[in-house]
């Protein structure tokens, strides 16, 4: 899901916020001159601050598990609270070292819809390409000769 692999921190799953919140939000800003980020969909948003357990999820405040922080380059947020933020479900599979997240499939996600026969299409154009003609090479018949058609010279200067 990310280049960067999730961590565990304080108890709980802290994921890189790009790539891996691509998939859950449709918007990701985040501000470098006050460390704020905001995720986005037409139907949720929250705002999180690097260092701060305070955060703002649908225009209310809450506390998220831990505050969002930084490691070797990459942004970590708590997975959970931004899952369950953006109306989705995560569930912990320990055996198989595996985490489940669940979104609403009527997001607006889609892939492309299959071919349809009965919409009209556009015809294609038969393109006529010739087949290439070999052309005969020139034979050599001694040393070139200087021309001998005359060519009309008119004067630059009056005649006087």
């Amino acid at each position: 899901m990310s280049s960067a692999p999730p961590l565990l921190h304080d108890g709980s799953v802290a994921v890189a916020v790009t790539p891996a919140l691509t998939r859950i939000v449709q918007r990701i800003s985040i501000d470098p001159q006050t460390q704020r980020m905001v995720f986005a969909d037409s139907q949720h948003s929250a705002e999180m601050e690097l260092g701060t357990r305070s955060a703002t999820i649908d225009g209310r405040s809450v506390q998220i598990r831990f505050a969002p922080f930084a490691r070797a380059g990459e942004v970590y947020v708590p997975l959970a609270d931004l899952v369950r933020a953006f109306g989705g479900k995560i569930e912990s599979l320990p055996r198989e070292h595996a985490i489940v997240v669940t979104v609403d499939a009527s997001r607006g996600f889609a892939t492309m819809p299959p071919f349809d026969p009965s919409v009209t299409q556009v015809v294609p154009h038969t393109i006529f390409t010739p087949e290439p003609v070999v052309t005969p090479r020139p034979v050599v018949s001694g040393s070139p000769r200087p021309r001998r058609t005359p060519i009309p010279v008119i004067p630059s200067r009056p005649e006087t």
